[in-house]
């Protein structure tokens, strides 16, 4: 597992390791939970619902086929990959 100062360039492995990080960098857990595969597909959702809203309503802006392809982009990695590789999870910690 990383030291505290490592954080940055490195990820823990597990929700538990999240909490020995904080723990290891002089704070205390006191709130943890996990994302469902329901809680990401909200959240991926109401970006795309977003997205296509903002493409449909702004045809003449100038970045159009970059947001366009992106979008295409983003949307197909999420649907190969998305549900079984990524999720989050919400930590409070307070200093002890």
């Amino acid at each position: 597992m990383p030291q505290s100062g490592e954080f940055a360039e490195s990820y823990a492995e597990s929700h538990k390791d999240y909490v020995h990080l904080g723990e290891a960098s002089g704070l205390n857990c006191i709130y943890a939970l996990d994302s469902t595969k329901e809680d990401f597909d909200h959240y991926e959702m109401l970006g795309w619902w977003s997205l296509e809203d903002y493409i449909r309503q702004n045809p003449n802006d100038p970045d159009f086929q970059e947001i366009l392809a992106l979008f295409r982009k983003e949307k197909e990695k999420c649907l190969r990959w998305g549900r079984e590789t990524i999720g989050w999870a919400t930590y409070l910690f307070r200093k002890t």
